[in-house]
């Protein structure tokens, strides 16, 4: 990832400051005077001279003298004396003022930098501390010296400079040659200084001696200079030096405070203390149970219990037999019978009293008397007309679905994730309007499958050989020829753009920071060392005489990844280190697989292509830059293919995560359509009775099946259609899961109301009033299931994150449909099927009857057919499960073992992790999973962060500046103090690399310079760059406080001149490629009058899975709230406020708050339910509780789930989350609301009952049709699915079966609401018709 601050050839000018060093070897003063000479590289090399010091008359060269060297030039004009002529000292001066724009900012730093070079080339002492050791007599020049200079100077000078801040770096990593900053030592820096082999500015060889005492060289005396020096962290107020700031220097920080570490689980005897508190409490619940069971076993034995039961259960049987036998003749509908065993009960409906009703008992009768007559005569109406509702659902349908013309899908995983109302989201516009947005990145991660190491062996031996002969594969220069040949193809990949109606290539889309100087596109490779050049590649170095090799592509590839700033990594070779775009490559960009900063030790190279973004997504430039990635994409992919037995390529785009997710969703379609085909089946053929082969094509249902699953996708198509009417697009999801949840609920009503149908054996009664009898029935039940999932669903469409909200809405108004179908069409439908049925006429050919039906019923005396269902899985329900379930014994453990699986899960849902792997997103034969793989592996470097700083904010104001400045001077909290602070601790902050600032670089950049200033400008009053200076150009002239600032009227006046300068040798602090984009500059009359934006970057540290991207933004969010409340503090202002940046900021937002949005999102729709249950169950508050707790335990055991099957919580669990809440209403509400209409007398009576009964049906339709068309789900290719899908959706089948037909039924027989609450509904509705 490309710094957005540019190359800054900041570091070659210090170099230069120590080539003008003139010194005059005398007897007396001198060693060297003037200059004589141009070295090879164009530097002054200073005349032998060999005499006493001279005195300084020129009063220009004089000022210049004490502008940077106020110790020798003390004194009045012609009492100074110096061994510096007034050539030598332009020169210095031209050298101080560059290397001042990296080492100003730290005043003590400089002084120290200034002695040092002002006493070698000026003193009047050098004699003293100089000796020249060779000369050229030709030309009468000095070629090398010895320079002393004691032990305490040098390291205090070392030291004042080493932690001196530049753009993200330090300053004095152009001194250290070929060592790392992390490694230098004042001894390398002073090894480069003097060495002209490795610093193309001295003009000859210096070394530089450490010494602490005086010597004699042939009878003279010399001592070492010992300048008095200054630390960074005291300054000298005698001299007026003041101390640096925190940011450059680390002694000035206060104590570094003691980062805290990751909160430790709570243990106990290293075990997770929740284990053990849910352990206790299971055990509690096990003795207080166990001895509950004891009691209420020894109570009932004294009463002779188990005989009573016995007798209780034949009867119960026996009343079972007798009302499958009896023959009822008459014609009354009946009110809300769920089993033929309440039939026996419903003459004695008006025994209870007018006294033995209360207000609640008949208000709540009331309620259940009136839904149910009101089902009924809406099912009597329905089966009266069944060919006019279904015209007119039709019409509805088709009205309704006409809406998908409008029907959008979003695919942007902006827009997917991230609520345009949500912080990050808003910041996001906000960065990418006042900043741009930031680049569209294309990369590729090339491996060499032989691993080996490289040992290199150069054409002929070396001269100065490198200390390590083995490196990296990627070192092999066959390997970097291929590597640069598809760097050329891609640069210069031809490509047609509709949006241009011409071919474009990589230069018309892509990031150029040092335009118009390079028009060249900026490119991170390692080839860009070799300025992306095959000659420059294969260059050689080598003495023919000898036969040796000075240099090659090695041991520059070694002098740039010690000092990717070079200018000239090797006085032979003579080549740059910079790119051919005019920027640095750092290796840790360009190299992977390393350990430590071993970068040649690489096992992979990284490329990386920068194309200009744009925030409007149907922009021009947007557009062209797909284009172009289409065609980037298809050409690494055929370079893959064709290279793959030597290379393991890996590579993505910008455009790759959106493309694999359309293309994941495309590409498991016929496994959906598999799964969804399966369950089609299943309920087509199962509806039917199949009893006899005679009665086989009377009995099957397909078309009532086919028709009940038509309704499912109509309901789901006008739900599509309503939203997009109302301009909601949808998302993957939507089309993925929602027909999933509408099949399990309707399916589930489906299978319930055919059932109730099929074990109704009333008898005589017409087909309409059987109809109209089973709507009574089982309507309030699917009334209540449907509308609690519905408003549930629709109170969770309030969460902010939009792909759950999307759901929610689709969702709740697709259950919401799919009943009213039901209610209507699907009726209409099954009376008319009923009807076919009481003709005998077979199913799809319904015009035929079936005259062996006819035949055989005449020869059985035409005696009516029972039509009670005697099916094996009612059998099965009937008399095996439920004797077993409900045994004394059996029930429980049942209890125990699910209460004993919820503290499991309760004990570990706070282990549970939180987030998304990328590589899940993807398909699983995806090329960007393996891309998501490699970066893992071998990336070094994390994604750049921006602190922006935002509010009208007075630049010009001192108050302010401090509070964001790191130059000396500034407060130790200011925002970039405190940003420096934290990147000494990558482990805590996530922060390796100080923040550039354009704050301070305009500062420095606008020093005032006697002789070459950055800041200049024409008589036409355009900016006059250093680079390009003219005759004609006049330097700024800005004046500067005492506390080094510009004066305020003046501050703004040259920013716009300081953000055209391209960074160079001559004003390597040059703010364009680092700053253009950095600042929103608020204009009058096109100049600059203020800033009311800025950002200032740094970079994270390397993040691999999603745990390190949530902690990078969190701690990211928690610096940039101090820094805020730091302002505010300041200025009792609260419209300054510093907000973090990063690209990917904006989809882990989401997992901050994801737990809280869980459990809000949850407990709301949880809420909804209870409040629909409570008012459709006539206010039965214990009934309700017991749905409630079931639901609870459901989601539960799905949190379980996650946590022992590794499944993260994020957006998409969320929604199968909130898709379990509203199937778990499916396991629970039939069953309990069965449980309170039931008339038998006792619990275990009741439960028993509505497990028969309402169980089977339940299991028949919801359970086993789910779970063949989940079963293919794990077929998928889609990791998303497999994980998300397969495994929950399994979940949320099996945990609910388990808990509505085994827990629920148990827990009914122990605790389920015993009330007159059937009686009571018959006594209402007998004064309803009464009335």
């Amino acid at each position: 990832m490309l710094q957005k601050s540019s190359p800054k050839m900041k570091y070659l000018v210090v170099v230069i400051l120590l080539l003008t060093l003139g010194l005059s070897y005398a007897s007396a003063d001198c060693i060297m005077y003037d200059e004589c000479s141009r070295s090879p590289t164009d530097n002054p090399i200073n005349c032998r001279y060999n005499g006493p010091a001279k005195p300084l008359n020129n009063q220009k060269s004089l000022s210049l003298l004490r502008s940077f060297c106020p110790e020798i030039a003390s004194g009045s004009s012609g009492d100074v004396v110096t061994c510096c002529s007034e050539r030598q000292i332009e020169t210095l001066s031209i050298q101080m003022d560059r290397a001042g724009l990296l080492f100003r900012r730290c005043p003590a730093c400089w002084k120290n930098f200034r002695s040092m070079f002002c006493n070698m080339a000026c003193s009047p002492n050098q004699s003293l501390y100089l000796q020249a050791t060779s000369f050229d007599e030709s030309v009468n020049t000095v070629t090398s010296v010895n320079y002393n200079i004691s032990s305490n100077f040098a390291h205090t000078f070392f030291n004042s400079c080493k932690g001196v801040s530049h753009g993200n770096g330090k300053a004095i990593s152009a001194m250290c040659g070929s060592v790392s900053v992390e490694s230098c030592t004042v001894k390398d820096v002073f090894k480069f200084l003097g060495s002209p082999a490795e610093n193309p500015y001295a003009p000859f060889d210096i070394k530089f001696s450490l010494e602490d005492q005086c010597f004699t060289i042939d009878g003279k005396m010399h001592c070492p200079m010992n300048e008095s020096s200054v630390q960074c962290h005291l300054g000298d107020r005698e001299r007026g030096v003041a101390a640096c700031s925190c940011s450059d220097c680390q002694a000035v920080c206060p104590k570094k405070p003691d980062t805290p570490n990751d909160p430790k689980p709570w243990q106990v005897l290293g075990i997770d203390g929740w284990y053990i508190v849910m352990a206790a409490i299971y055990v509690s619940f096990l003795v207080v149970f166990a001895a509950w069971n004891i009691y209420f076993f020894a109570q009932t034995h004294r009463k002779n219990f188990n005989s009573r039961v016995s007798t209780s259960s034949k009867d119960s049987n026996a009343a079972y037999s007798a009302a499958s036998s009896e023959k009822v003749t008459s014609t009354e509908l009946t009110y809300g019978l769920t089993s033929p065993s309440s039939q026996a009960f419903l003459t004695d409906g008006s025994r209870l009293s007018d006294t033995e009703i209360d207000c609640s008992d008949r208000v709540s009768g009331q309620i259940e008397a009136r839904i149910e007559a009101a089902f009924t005569s809406w099912g009597l109406l329905v089966a009266k007309h069944p060919v006019l509702v279904i015209m007119l659902s039709f019409v509805v349908c088709i009205a309704l679905s006409c809406g998908v013309l409008f029907f959008q899908v979003t695919t942007d995983p902006v827009e997917l994730w991230s609520s345009p109302q949500s912080t990050a989201r808003q910041q996001k516009a906000f960065f990418d309007k006042n900043f741009g947005p930031f680049y569209r990145t294309e990369q590729v991660i090339i491996i060499p499958r032989n691993q080996t190491h490289y040992i290199h062996e150069p054409e002929s031996p070396y001269f100065d050989p490198p200390v390590h002969r083995a490196f990296g594969p990627v070192i092999n220069k066959k390997f970097l020829q291929k590597v640069l040949n598809l760097q050329t193809n891609i640069t210069n990949m031809k490509v047609w753009s509709k949006a241009k109606k011409r071919d474009i290539s990589l230069t018309d889309i892509c990031f150029k920071p040092l335009s118009p100087s390079y028009s060249t596109c900026a490119v991170q490779s390692p080839l860009g060392y070799f300025q992306s050049n095959t000659s420059t590649l294969n260059k050689v170095a080598i003495d023919f005489d000898f036969g040796l090799t000075y240099a090659d592509f090695v041991t520059h590839l070694i002098a740039c990844t010690k000092n990717p700033l070079s200018v000239n990594s090797d006085i032979n070779l003579k080549l740059s280190c910079f790119s051919e775009w005019g920027g640095p490559i750092y290796p840790w960009v360009v190299f992977g697989g390393y350990s430590g900063k071993e970068y040649l030790n690489a096992t992979a190279i990284v490329l990386t292509f920068l194309v200009n973004n744009d925030a409007n997504r149907e922009s021009e430039q947007v557009r062209m830059a797909m284009e172009w990635e289409e065609a980037f994409l298809n050409v690494m992919h055929k370079f893959k293919n064709e290279s793959h037995e030597e290379l393991d390529v890996r590579y993505s785009s910008e455009r790759s995560i959106q493309d694999e997710l359309e293309r994941e969703s495309n590409s498991d379609v016929v496994t959906i359509l598999g799964s969804y085909l399966l369950m089609f089946a299943y309920v087509t053929l199962t509806l039917g009775q199949y009893k006899s082969c005679r009665r086989l094509l009377v009995n099957v249902k397909i078309t009532l099946g086919l028709v009940g699953v038509v309704i499912v996708l109509v309901a789901v198509f006008c739900s599509l259609g309503v939203w997009s009417y109302l301009g909601f697009p949808a998302t993957l999801i939507i089309i993925e899961v929602v027909p999933f949840l509408v099949l399990a609920v309707g399916v589930d009503n489906i299978f319930i109301l055919v059932h109730t149908l099929q074990r109704d054996f009333v008898g005589a009664d017409s087909v309409e009033a059987k109809v109209a009898r089973v709507v009574g029935r089982v309507g309030p039940s699917m009334l209540l299931s449907s509308l609690s999932e519905s408003v549930a669903f629709f109170f969770g469409a309030f969460t902010p994150m939009p792909a759950v909200r999307v759901f929610a809405l689709y969702a709740g108004m697709a259950v919401l449909l799919d009943f009213l179908l039901q209610i209507s069409c699907f009726v209409a439908v099954l009376s008319l099927d009923a009807k076919r049925q009481a003709a005998k006429r077979m199913d799809l050919l319904c015009c035929c009857a079936s005259k062996k039906v006819e035949k055989a019923e005449k020869a059985a005396n035409n005696k009516p057919e029972k039509t009670e269902s005697k099916g094996l899985l009612f059998q099965f329900f009937k008399r095996f499960l439920s004797t077993f379930i409900f045994n004394r014994w059996v029930r429980p453990i049942i209890i125990s073992i699910f209460v004993g699986w919820a503290c499991v899960c309760l004990a570990c849902v706070h282990n549970i992790r939180v987030g998304l792997d990328q590589e899940l997103s993807m398909p699983e034969d995806s090329y960007v999973t393996s891309y998501f793989d490699g970066i893992k592996k071998y990336l070094s470097v994390g994604p750049p962060v921006y602190f922006v700083v935002s509010g009208p904010m007075d630049f010009a104001n001192p108050v302010h500046q401090n509070l964001i400045c790191s130059r000396a001077g500034c407060p130790q909290k200011s925002m970039l103090n405190q940003l420096s602070q934290l990147a000494e601790a990558p482990n805590y902050s996530h922060i390796v690399s100080p923040p550039s600032s354009w704050l301070d670089d305009y500062v420095d950049w606008l020093e005032p310079s006697e002789t070459s200033p950055c800041c200049s400008y024409h008589k036409s009053g355009s900016f006059c760059p250093a680079s390009n200076r003219t005759a004609d150009c006049t330097p700024c002239g800005v004046n500067f406080t005492t506390d080094g600032w510009p004066v305020q009227g003046e501050f703004f006046r040259y920013l716009d001149f300081f953000l055209k300068d391209n960074p160079g040798v001559a004003c390597p602090k040059g703010g364009h490629a680092a700053y253009a984009a950095a600042l929103n500059r608020e204009k009058r009359q096109s100049r600059t009058v203020g800033v009311s934006a800025s950002h200032y970057m740094t970079y994270h540290s390397v993040l691999r899975n999603g745990d390190d991207f949530i902690n990078a933004y969190k701690m990211a969010v928690k610096i940039s709230d101090d820094i805020t409340s730091h302002f505010k503090d300041t200025t009792g202002r609260d419209d300054l406020k510093v907000f973090p940046y990063s690209v990917f900021y904006v989809f882990y937002e989401q997992y901050l708050t994801i737990v809280t949005d869980t459990a809000i999102n949850l407990g709301v729709c949880l809420a909804a339910i209870g409040l629909v249950t409570l008012m459709l169950l006539g206010f039965d508050f214990f009934a309700t509780f017991i749905i409630l707790l079931t639901i609870g335990l459901i989601l539960l055991s799905m949190l379980g789930l996650m946590f022992f099957w590794n499944i993260s919580l994020n957006a998409v669990s969320l929604v199968n989350l909130v898709m379990a809440l509203g199937i778990s209403v499916e396991f629970c509400s039939h069953l309990v609301r069965a449980f309170t209409v039931s008339a038998e007398r006792t619990r275990l009576e009741k439960a028993r009952d509505c497990f028969v009964h309402m169980g089977s049906s339940v299991f028949s339709g919801i359970t086993l049709t789910k779970l063949g068309g989940i079963i293919i789900l794990g077929f998928a290719k889609s990791q998303l699915f497999r994980v998300f899908y397969f495994r929950m959706y399994l979940g949320i089948v099996l945990f609910g079966a388990l808990h509505g037909l085994l827990f629920l039924p148990v827990l009914l027989s122990y605790i389920g609401p015993v009330s007159k609450h059937r009686q009571i509904v018959r006594k209402v509705a007998i004064l309803m018709e009464n009335i």
